[in-house]
């Protein structure tokens, strides 16, 4: 039987399931005995009792068992009343009329009885009791309703058991009566407003956000708190009208009032119930009022209260995603109000986590909560949320906030809740200004960093943590350093150094004519394009040092950077006197590079680099991760074999035995240097006890230009390299060796026309990573032919009658650019004389051609994504249209807009918006390129030309454009979701190229969805 059901017998008076009256019955019977004078007169009782964790006993052991516990309930208390007045009023709710001698002695009865034999299962009774005074009105409804009244008053009370009406509980009974009643009338009459309260960010004191609280203020009963009239709107199942309409004041406001006034970029956070979730599609509720109030959706933040979570997390969980993958953030609200705040941190990821006001109530008396804040900040931090703390009131609690790393605060100190006018004017007598739109995600990136902590030089979060790390936060702005932040540990040790202040250290900073100017322009530089620690040693004032600096985020002005100083000169296991540190000194300049190897614990970290453009290592990282790493972005990849091989850790003591007496092993690889071209490097390990640990020590040395030339000729005879089995030098080493060394890109192929192979140089010039892309295709299949036609019929010429060409030029697509060749092909025979292939080689002779016109290749080149610009493209275009003239050889022209790009630049600056257009030309030239020609004509737009066969073919090339710009994920450290529209069209379709590039344009807004924007062509 289902919980809650009621059964009737026919004549509808009592409950099948308990025997006991129904609801309806019960109110007649009651009726009749209080009209009862005597009755009345011996006083009287309502009790209502209702069993607490019934749904979940229910859940949990079934209906049936469920069914068993009301039943028993049903005859415990009609025995203790002799079957006098007693009801079912549904699901798990009783109500007795009982004479005052007996009411409350047969209450503690019944709920001593139920629960001791269902309290182990969490199923307590609870009891509430309403006395009829002798001069009330007889209305069963209300006597039921105040007895429910006081046993809902103490619910989640696990140390008392019933409770008596009192008149305070009436006042509560009318006042939520009246809430729910005027409620429709309060929000059309605007006795609800909505007011709001600055959020101030602690690195510059400035405004960064405001908090709408809704306020009613009724003009016959008065100021009514949002804690008295939310709740009731919540168990009314009206909040989410509530809500919805705090939403849509908030979206008039940013249109009609924010986006007027100085606070324009200033973002509103809104508290949502956990029953909007249920109650509406609260999603759609708010995309539909920023749509049609224009509002961007970083302007509106969601706030969820950490109770709710705790209460139906399962339920919100997925609700809160929708909202987080649609952009929007969501911050956790009134953290440390509840009782499970932790696990609540676990189990969701919020972007901002908001203290309760409650943590700052005796902050001048208690230390523990100086304590307790810190290591929440800290927490957080580590988490990668940003923190808010609420109830800030003076300036004592606000500067403590900032010295722990608190990122914002909101309080009285700042402005109480108010309309937004007189927000703007208290904001502007106390002077404090309002956070600029393009610096708000700069200064967010800033303050994800804990200098108290977590290891901020790693970019992931990490279980080791460092304390007392001598770490600083400074900035670059306008040419000019300045430290945001610091801690004592980087105050101290600056000293050390002879830098006596912060201030003496910016001036330093700032000297065009120091030494130390230009070592940090130059690691800020190499790190702010690498995206990688960049560190550099040095001296200064007879110390030996080291500076590590780790690039964070810039906006339009600024760029901020982590720096981190060691004093090497003051530890101990470098160097104990002077001598030793001018001997190490001289020992690490003999090196490129030093890396300790630690064998017990299988990390790699690195000791010394004398040059900020070698690779770094990651402190602490694994050895197959980082040899990895640095194979695939340093070494030849003829030698990334032999360099995995020689520092394989399971095998690296075994060989250092093998040489006896050396007591190292020593290796040759070809190396890239800071120009990115690859020179012979020595690479030497060691042995190095240190602390009963098995270490080893890697070195790296250079290789002059004589010994280079010594390596390349031993190459034809290193056994592990191309050697006969005699170690004589026969012609198919020499061959090998040629296409090794070979500046000219070689390929051959079968008679039919596939590929089998191509040494390295042509492999690289089609930036292709290894021969199976190659093998078994055609040119033809592979796309980067402008002109495959002739290219077969040259083929077939060179494999059936022995032709030879010899620098014929011609045009193919190489990393989205048409480059000018020359090609020479030859017919490979077998030794009876029969043509079994054909071997070719190519010339990039285009930088030759437009050298020699003085044009360079900068005047087809776009300065900023290094594609083509409006000028390449047309080059190409013109092409193209030439190979459709002469053969038919149908192209397709895809036109794409990357969307919102204006607001995004808006948004986040210059600088931000250059970074974006280059991820774009780089995703659609490393996927496309090899086939299609890419090109930038200007601000946010692109243009892609490919052979095609048919619209099939161009359909295909513009779902591909979309997926590519789709993947964009992240912009430097700031995530962001890139969408772009498209338009494509194939030129057997018009007339000309003008008809063409007109009809691509054309496709591309109607792909915008009717969006208006500035058509913006080619000049034709």
């Amino acid at each position: 039987m289902l919980m809650g059901s009621v059964n009737m017998t026919k004549n509808n008076q009592t409950n099948e399931l308990t025997g006991l009256l129904t609801i309806s019955r019960f109110r007649e019977v009651a009726h009749q005995a209080l009209e009862n004078t005597d009755l009345r007169a011996q006083g009287v009782s309502f009790i209502y009792l209702d069993i607490e964790n019934f749904k979940n006993y229910n859940e949990i052991m079934g209906f049936s068992a469920g069914d068993e516990v009301l039943q028993f309930m049903a005859k415990t208390i009609d025995d203790e009343f002799n079957n006098r007045h007693v009801a079912y009023f549904g699901s798990d709710h009783f109500v007795i009329l009982a004479r005052n001698s007996e009411a409350l002695v047969k209450t503690k009865t019944i709920v001593a009885t139920l629960n001791a034999k269902f309290g182990q299962m969490s199923v307590n009774v609870k009891a509430g009791i309403y006395t009829l005074q002798p001069d009330d009105d007889i209305d069963i409804s209300v006597c039921c309703d105040r007895a429910k009244i006081a046993c809902d008053s103490i619910k989640h009370k696990y140390d008392a058991s019933y409770c008596f009406y009192t008149n305070e509980m009436g006042r509560d009974l009318w006042l939520r009566r009246f809430i729910t009643d005027q409620f429709p009338t309060a929000l059309a009459s605007g006795h609800i407003k909505v007011n709001f309260q600055p959020i101030v960010r602690a690195l510059t004191d400035d405004v960064c956000g405001l908090e709408a609280l809704v306020r009613w203020n009724d003009p016959d009963y008065g100021f009514i708190s949002p804690g008295q009239f939310v709740p009731v709107l919540e168990q009314a199942h009206l909040v989410h009208k509530l809500d919805i309409f705090v939403i849509e004041e908030v979206c008039r406001a940013y249109k009609y009032s924010l986006a007027d006034s100085n606070l324009a970029t200033v973002p509103v956070s809104v508290n949502l119930s956990r029953l909007d979730f249920s109650l509406c599609d609260i999603y759609e509720e708010v995309e539909r009022l920023i749509k049609k109030y224009d509002v961007p959706k970083d302007m509106l933040h969601i706030e969820v209260t950490e109770t709710g979570l705790n209460e139906e997390g399962n339920f919100l969980r997925d609700g809160i995603i929708k909202f987080q993958e649609n952009g929007y953030q969501v911050w956790m609200d009134d953290f440390g109000s509840g009782y499970s705040s932790f696990n609540v941190l676990k189990d969701y990821d919020f972007d901002v986590l908001k203290l309760d006001m409650k943590f700052l109530a005796d902050f001048e008396k208690n230390e523990n909560a100086h304590i307790i804040i810190a290591s929440i900040v800290s927490m957080a931090k580590k988490l990668g949320i940003r923190t808010v703390t609420e109830g800030v009131e003076t300036k004592e609690q606000w500067e403590f906030l900032k010295s722990i790393g608190c990122d914002m605060g909101q309080g009285y100190f700042f402005n109480r809740p108010a309309p937004l006018e007189q927000i703007w004017e208290s904001m502007t007598a106390k002077r404090r200004g309002n956070e600029e739109l393009t610096n708000r995600s700069y200064y967010d990136a800033i303050d994800r960093i804990d200098l108290k902590g977590s290891n901020p030089f790693s970019y992931e979060r990490r279980k080791q943590l460092d304390q007392g790390l001598p770490l600083a936060i400074a900035e670059l702005r306008n040419g000019s350093y300045r430290f945001l932040k610091a801690t004592p540990g980087f105050v101290k040790l600056i000293r050390t150094l002879g830098v006596k202040s912060i201030k003496e250290c910016e001036e330093l900073f700032n000297d065009t004519n120091s030494n130390i100017n230009k070592q940090i322009n130059r690691l800020l530089e190499n790190s702010t394009q690498t995206g990688e620690v960049s560190e550099i040693d040095f001296v200064m004032n007879g110390n030996y040092a080291n500076i590590s600096v780790r690039y964070i985020d810039q906006d339009a002005n600024s760029t901020a950077f982590l720096l981190e100083v060691a004093n090497l000169s003051q530890n101990r296991n470098l160097a104990r006197s002077k001598k030793r540190e001018e001997a190490m000194r001289f020992i690490y300049s003999l090196f490129d590079r030093v890396e300790l190897i630690n064998l017990s614990e299988g990390t790699v970290e690195n000791l010394y680099r004398n040059n900020m453009h070698t690779s770094s290592i990651l402190r602490g990282g694994a050895v197959k991760e980082v040899v990895d790493n640095y194979a695939q972005e340093n070494i030849h990849p003829d030698d990334i074999a032999k360099f995995r091989k020689f520092y394989d850790e399971n095998t690296m003591e075994e060989r250092i035995k093998a040489e006896g007496g050396k007591k190292y092993i020593t290796e040759y690889l070809r190396t890239k240097d800071e120009n990115g071209h690859y020179c012979w490097k020595l690479y030497c390990i060691v042995p190095f006890p240190l602390n009963n640990n098995r270490m080893l020590l890697s070195c790296v040395f250079d290789v002059d230009a004589k010994k280079s030339l010594k390596l390349i000729g031993q190459m034809a005879i290193k056994k592990d390299v191309l050697s006969d089995s005699d170690g004589k030098i026969s012609h198919a080493i020499l061959w090998a060796n040629l296409l090794a060394m070979s500046q000219f890109g070689v390929y051959w192929k079968d008679t039919d026309r596939r590929f089998i192979g191509a040494n390295q140089t042509y492999l690289s010039y089609n930036s292709l990573k290894s021969e199976q892309e190659l093998i078994g295709k055609r040119e033809e299949e592979l796309g980067w032919e402008l002109n495959p036609d002739f290219r077969i019929d040259e083929d077939q010429k060179v494999l059936t009658e022995g032709e030879q060409v010899v620098n014929r030029e011609g045009t193919m697509i190489v990393d989205g650019n048409l480059r000018n060749i020359a090609t020479s092909k030859s017919p490979i025979y077998d030794t009876e004389g029969k043509i079994i292939g054909l071997m070719g080689y190519i010339i990039d002779i285009t930088m030759e051609s437009r050298d020699s016109k003085g044009l360079l290749n900068l005047a087809f080149t776009d300065l900023l994504t290094g594609i083509l610009n409006r000028r390449g493209l047309m080059d190409a275009l013109l092409e193209y249209e030439q190979m459709y003239l002469k053969r038919k050889a149908d192209f397709v022209i895809a036109y794409v807009d990357v969307d919102n790009f204006t607001d995004f630049n808006d948004k986040n600056g210059r600088s931000y918006g250059d970074r974006l257009l280059s991820e774009v030309a780089y995703a659609l030239r490393n996927r496309l390129g090899k086939s299609c020609v890419v090109g930038r004509i200007g601000s946010d737009e692109f243009v892609l030309l490919k052979r095609v066969k048919d619209l099939g073919d161009a359909s295909q090339l513009q779902a591909l454009i979309r997926a590519t710009v789709a993947d964009i994920h992240q912009i430097g450290n700031k995530p962001c979701q890139v969408s772009a529209s498209v338009g494509t069209a194939l030129f057997s379709e018009v007339d000309n190229t003008q008809q063409l590039l007109r009809k691509a344009d054309r496709k591309m807004q109607m792909d915008k969805h009717g969006h208006s924007r500035l058509t913006k062509m080619f000049e034709v």
